[in-house]
């Protein structure tokens, strides 16, 4: 319950359910992460869609959407229910996500920890960087 609830996460593969529209998938993780009242349902997941501007494709199922736009969809999706940590694994289209991971950062108040390889635009924008190697940690 306190991973659903506190947790956000983004994959290298977004994980999406294909046969749902990209609305429902941001509505499938609110409800997960155990936000039962209808309208605050509707209001998280209409905040997602707004903050990742995915307003025009919220009928289109997922299956039908660009690499791009999945990963965006995915974004929202780890960020509807408001989490206070967000854990990006190597997301697919890190390029596209990071203005949206630092919004998430200023204007929502999500921590954001992204595990990348040195030199990927990440690590460009990081307040820290870490380095591991053979899992210790380096620095």
């Amino acid at each position: 319950a306190i991973r659903q609830q506190h947790y956000g996460f983004l994959f290298p593969s977004a994980a999406l359910l294909p046969s749902l529209s990209v609305l429902e998938n941001i509505a499938f993780s609110v409800l997960k992460a155990g936000v039962y009242d209808e309208k605050q349902q509707a209001a998280l997941t209409l905040a997602a869609l707004q903050f990742c501007a995915l307003e025009k494709e919220a009928e289109c199922l997922v299956a039908e959407l660009s690499s791009e736009r999945q990963a965006v969809t995915a974004f929202a999706r780890a960020i509807a229910h408001r989490p206070l940590l967000l854990i990006a694994e190597s997301p697919p289209e890190e390029k596209t996500l990071i203005p949206f991971a630092q919004r998430a950062l200023e204007e929502l108040g999500i921590t954001v920890i992204w595990s990348t390889e040195m030199g990927n635009p990440a690590t460009l924008v990081a307040d820290h960087i870490l380095t591991m190697d053979e899992g210790k940690l380096l620095a």
